[in-house]
């Protein structure tokens, strides 16, 4: 269910997005900014154009990844345990 939410909030961001750019005729926010989906596609890709070695590139990207996900645990580590401390403790 939390997926599936997930999704269809990034489908309507994206479709915002892409509405804003057609109605400013996509002077300020080109196509590569509405195809390169973030940091996770545009880092292997960026580093690929500028330097023609794909096993940096993918070197890059996992790098990109795994700074993804441990920012977004850390990010949200707080928000799940301090509410289950607060049960945990029965605190009002």
């Amino acid at each position: 269910m939390t997926t599936a939410l997930y999704v269809v909030g990034v489908v309507l961001i994206l479709a915002g997005v892409v509405s804003i750019a057609w109605a400013d005729v996509f002077s300020r926010i080109g196509w590569p900014g509405l195809l390169v989906p973030g940091p996770l596609a545009g880092a292997p890709i960026a580093e690929s154009v500028r330097e023609p070695d794909w096993r940096r590139a993918a070197k890059i990207g996992v790098g990109t990844l795994i700074g993804f996900v441990l920012g977004t645990a850390v990010k949200y580590a707080p928000a799940v345990i301090l509410p289950g401390l607060a049960l945990a403790l029965d605190l009002p």
